[in-house]
C-alpha cells in the first residue's frame, strides 16, 4: 500500500475577493496534486478571507457555480478538497463552513435513483447508527462485562458507538 498524504493549504486569502481567492484555492491543489496529496484541507473561510462583518453578502449556496472549477480540478486529480467558505442557512446568519469535493464519489443522481427504504436519507441515517450503536453494544458486552450502573453502560455505548456513526455519514455523503 502507498502513502496517503493529507495537507494544509496554507494559502493568504484576500479580503472579499472570491475570484482571486478561488485562483489562490486552484494553484494550491496543483501544486498538491504535483506533490501525491489525497486530501488537501483549506483554512477556515478561505474563499472569502475571514470577515464576519461581510460573510453575509458573500456566503455560498450548496449550488453556487462559481467553484465548478475546483470541483473539476478535486476529480481531475483523485483528490478530495475541503474548503472553508460562508454558507448560507435557513438562519438570518451565515454558517461557517466546509466545502468538500470527494474523487471518485460524484454519482449522486446514480445513487438516489434507486429506490428503497434505504436509500432515503432519514431512514439511511436512523439505520446506520442503529448498526453503530448496536456493535457498540455488543463489543462492549464482550469486553467489559458487570458494568453498572445502566447509565455507565449508555454512555459508553453512544461514546464507542460514535466514531461508527460518523463514518458511515462521511460515507453517506461521498456516495
Amino acid at each position: 500500500m502507498g502513502k496517503f498524504k493529507i495537507a494544509a493549504a496554507q494559502v493568504g486569502s484576500v479580503r472579499g475577493d472570491i475570484t482571486r481567492n478561488l485562483r489562490t484555492h486552484a494553484e494550491a491543489i496543483e501544486v498538491a496534486a504535483e506533490q501525491g496529496v489525497a486530501v488537501l484541507i483549506f483554512p477556515e473561510l478561505s474563499l472569502t478571507g475571514y470577515e464576519p462583518d461581510l460573510a453575509a453578502e458573500l456566503a455560498f449556496e450548496d449550488s453556487d457555480r462559481r467553484m465548478e472549477a475546483l470541483g473539476e480540478s478535486a476529480k481531475h486529480h483523485q483528490m478530495t478538497v475541503v474548503i472553508g467558505a460562508p454558507l448560507i442557512t435557513a438562519g438570518s446568519k451565515p454558517a461557517i463552513g466546509a466545502i468538500v469535493f470527494v474523487a471518485g464519489f460524484s454519482n449522486q443522481a446514480g445513487r438516489h435513483a434507486h429506490e428503497g427504504i434505504f436509500q432515503r436519507p432519514l431512514s439511511e441515517t436512523i439505520f446506520s447508527y442503529l448498526v453503530a450503536l448496536l456493535v457498540a453494544t455488543m463489543l462492549l458486552w464482550l469486553f467489559q462485562r458487570g458494568i453498572e450502573p445502566w447509565t455507565d453502560v449508555v454512555t459508553r455505548v453512544v461514546v464507542l458507538g460514535l466514531p461508527a456513526a460518523v463514518g458511515g455519514a462521511a460515507g453517506r455523503l461521498a456516495t
